[in-house]
């Protein structure tokens, strides 16, 4: 048995009670026309709602849920629509010289469209750079409150994208709202070379002659080394391969440089508006932010993030900072640490690798 309330806990209006089936679901639903404005719900599995629990006692979680009223989008008012991109159909890295489906799930709430469809604009992007771009049109047809449904693209991984892409995608509203989303994949650390070395015979016995066959890209330069098994037990780890030739590229963080970076007015605030949105924080989901993580310079006349300051009565508030400060001493003044002794072991080495072949061969 699981119950259902309405309203804020210290005053809660018990509304359903519900059984769930054989998986743990209870599916329900409700004729809000008698509820002003916008309402929380939350469940409990007792129908006592106070959050206080005596010591020694059972706790049972009580998950909420805030219910907004749908209402007509304007550039004056928060959005509930979102752009959101999909990964629960892509299992592991990308691999290279597939055709990969990205799906772009969409919710329109509120909008009134003059067209049967809203392009939704998406951007691959890989090592700082734009390897990939087009749009996909979202049916709206026939205007309903709430619009939703998918779109989805093909991406044709490459050795070029290695060792991740992001992926961008956004859209424009009638309303000016401006949704977005980005998400990040991993691909295989594949090269755009290939190369590969045989053995003729593939297994020979001590004494016996045996043929190396190098193939790959002519005019190709290959390093090539042939050494005793036991290097790598006495040294593992320090073999080279395709983690460590990827761990060279430089970072693949993008960011805006400060000097490309516009000015944000400060956002004048009149007395007596108590019921003005000010996050402490920009929220990591709005338009700017998810442009300005890939690096991405927008110049549009749209609005896209909040100010960061407030101008009232002449007065500048900057936001807080949400962590706290740290202090930092001179380092003349620190004590000296002493140093720490290293634990050195003795090791007795009994084999003595050799190496057979450590040279660079070109391919004709």
């Amino acid at each position: 048995m699981v119950h259902l309330f309405k309203g804020p806990r210290w005053n809660a209006k018990l509304l359903l009670n519900l059984t769930t089936d054989s998986a743990g679901v209870a599916q329900f639903s409700l004729n809000t026309t008698s509820f002003p404005g916008d309402f929380e719900l939350f469940a409990s599995l007792t129908t006592d709602t106070d959050t206080y629990r005596p010591y020694n006692t059972p706790y049972y979680d009580s998950p909420s849920k805030s219910v907004s009223r749908l209402r007509t989008a304007s550039p004056d008012s928060a959005s509930s629509s979102s752009l959101a991109i999909i990964d629960d159909k892509i299992d592991g890295a990308l691999q290279c010289g597939k055709d990969v489906p990205i799906t772009i799930k969409y919710t329109f709430t509120g909008e009134t469209f003059n067209a049967d469809s809203v392009d939704v604009i998406y951007m691959v992007l890989s090592r700082g750079q734009i390897v990939h771009h087009g749009f996909a049109e979202a049916s709206v047809k026939g205007s309903p409150p709430v619009t939703q449904g998918e779109v989805s693209f093909r991406l044709s991984v490459s050795a070029e994208m290695a060792p991740s892409v992001q992926v961008l995608a956004y859209c424009v509203l009638p309303s000016e709202t401006v949704l977005a989303d980005s998400k990040t994949f991993s691909t295989e650390k594949c090269f755009i070379t290939k190369v590969s070395v045989q053995f003729s015979p593939p297994k020979s016995v001590p004494g016996e002659k045996s043929s190396l066959q190098l193939s790959a890209q002519p005019g190709s330069l290959c390093g090539l080394s042939a050494v005793d098994q036991s290097i790598y037990i006495l040294e593992p780890g320090k073999r080279l391969n395709a983690d460590k030739v990827f761990d060279l590229l430089p970072s693949m963080d993008s960011f805006i440089d400060y000097e490309v970076e516009d000015p944000v007015e400060c956002l004048k605030v009149r007395p007596r508006r108590s019921s003005l949105y000010y996050p402490l924080q920009p929220s990591a989901t709005d338009a700017f932010a998810v442009f300005q993580r890939l690096g991405l310079k927008a110049v549009t006349n749209l609005v896209l993030g909040t100010p960061d300051c407030l101008l009232y009565r002449g007065e500048t508030y900057h936001k807080g900072f949400r962590y706290p400060m740290v202090a930092f001493g001179s380092a003349a003044n620190a004590a000296p640490v002493p140093p720490v002794p290293e634990n050195v072991g003795v090791t007795v080495r009994t084999i003595f690798p050799e190496t057979w072949i450590w040279e660079l061969a070109e391919v004709g």
